[in-house]
């Protein structure tokens, strides 16, 4: 979180900066937002922080699982077909039937093309493939019934593919409807696992 508590910086005018206050703007209408979903203004404070941690470092959220799952129950329910690229194994298996848990908040993408990248299967292609990455192969999970929430407004700045990025609750699981392979321009194998949510 570092430099939120420098919205108020000055220049040499003695006015707040643009970009400061428009950040501080951003700020207050997550609050407000937070607010709509029934949390009390100081709840609201520290929940928008909470997501102020996890968007500048996700592998940080671990202590903060229960809030965002709260969060995520409150919020509207995303609809649409989302995407989650991750490196796995080369030996890891998917198979139709089987239960998917990650047991952490997942983060997912509305843009088929920024799982890719965190599928790794965009670097492989333009890099030596098999020099490296020999022993993993990159998966991209796909569902329209992710049951997660858009995180859009709480990505005030910053690269724009995050600002499609859908977050689900550490205790989602799904079931392996269909598994599919693809082969990139580059030779590398990518993997669809489709899931469903289960109830």
């Amino acid at each position: 979180m570092g430099g939120r508590g420098s919205s108020g910086a000055r220049n040499s005018g003695g006015k707040t900066s643009e970009a400061s206050h428009a950040k501080e703007l951003s700020w207050n209408e997550e609050k407000e937002y937070l607010k709509n979903l029934g949390y009390s203004e100081r709840e609201a404070e520290l929940m928008r922080d909470v997501m102020t941690v996890y968007i500048q470092n996700p592998n940080r959220v671990q202590q903060y699982e229960k809030n965002i799952d709260g969060l995520i129950e409150r919020m509207p329910e995303y609809k649409g077909e989302v995407f989650r690229g991750i490196v796995v194994d080369e030996a890891t298996s998917y198979k139709v039937g089987q239960t998917i848990a990650e047991g952490k908040i997942s983060s997912w993408t509305s843009e088929k093309s920024v799982a890719r990248e965190y599928s790794g299967s965009a670097e492989y292609a333009s890099q030596n493939a098999w020099q490296k990455g020999r022993g993993q192969k990159s998966v991209i999970f796909v569902t329209n019934d992710s049951g997660g929430a858009s995180i859009s407004r709480f990505h005030s700045s910053g690269n724009e593919k995050y600002h499609k990025e859908v977050i689900t609750k550490s205790t989602a699981k799904y079931s392996v409807s269909k598994v599919s392979r693809t082969v990139e321009s580059g030779g590398r194998e990518i993997e669809y696992v489709y899931l469903k949510r289960k109830r």
